[in-house]
């Protein structure tokens, strides 16, 4: 069996899908704060340039200065926030879709995740978006969402994001009715996609999330589920061909504030 119609196959009985911001939501610190500061710069062979221009250094370097650096009291929040490895773990071992919707580099947070010890076949495990996907965050959002509705087997959706506009537009990205709601000043129209009743939402302060609590509120839905029938208006569905109004990138630009 090829790896492609492996992943296909597991795909296809995915239950949860996780949307989920890195910079102050897996870690302790929002991503300017991260990108800005001299650990992140000793990362790259260009410090002098903006993070989304960066050229990493090589990767196990990375690993090893990431290592050392994240054990200084003044980087400690850049690190995994309380429970948040156990988290990632926990819904690996659930079969879950992982996708990492971020503002940083997948680089940079890949070798972050390696430093607080994660293994390459958990990391293989996530789906990256980050700043040079050229996607906003909703679009990003839209297209895991509609890419797991297509097997019809997605019950489940956890969002969380510290940055309350960010957090909002991946949100309704999962909802059924259209909304509008102002982003950076703009109104902008939010397409319908999906009931929302078993969307699991967070938008906390940086390093706050209670990912114990978000756990528990999952295994609740789990439990509901499996003791009544599937109700109609409670289950994702996959929605009907419309027009893609959605937010242009150039409003929900990918760029850390």
């Amino acid at each position: 069996m090829s790896a492609t119609r492996e992943e296909k196959l597991s795909e296809s009985k995915v239950e949860t899908l996780c949307l989920l911001d890195v910079d102050g939501t897996l870690t302790g610190r929002a991503g300017r704060e991260c990108v800005t500061s001299e650990l992140y710069k000793s990362l790259q062979k260009n410090p002098d340039d903006s993070y989304h221009k960066a050229e990493f250094i090589n990767h196990n370097k990375m690993v090893s200065k990431l290592i050392v650096g994240l054990k200084l009291k003044e980087n400690m929040t850049m690190g995994l926030a309380p429970n948040a490895k156990n988290f990632l773990i926990t819904m690996i071992k659930k079969g879950a879709a992982i996708h990492l919707i971020t503002k940083n580099r997948a680089e940079y947070v890949k070798a972050l995740f390696e430093a607080e010890g994660l293994s390459e076949n958990q990391i293989k495990h996530f789906k990256f978006s980050d700043v040079n996907s050229n996607k906003s965050k909703y679009g990003a959002a839209e297209d895991a969402v509609q890419k797991h509705m297509e097997n019809r087997s997605l019950k489940y959706v956890i969002v969380c994001d510290d940055n309350t506009e960010d957090f909002r537009s991946m949100e309704y990205a999962t909802k059924e009715d259209a909304a509008e709601i102002e982003i950076n000043g703009k109104d902008a129209w939010f397409s319908s996609q999906l009931y929302g009743g078993n969307v699991i939402g967070r938008n906390s302060e940086p390093g706050k999330f209670n990912f114990p609590d978000i756990l528990k509120e999952l295994i609740k839905l789990e439990a509901a589920a499996a003791k009544e029938p599937l109700n109609k208006a409670s289950m994702f569905k996959a929605p009907e061909k419309q027009q893609d109004i959605a937010p242009s990138d150039e409003l929900q630009r990918l760029t850390i504030k």
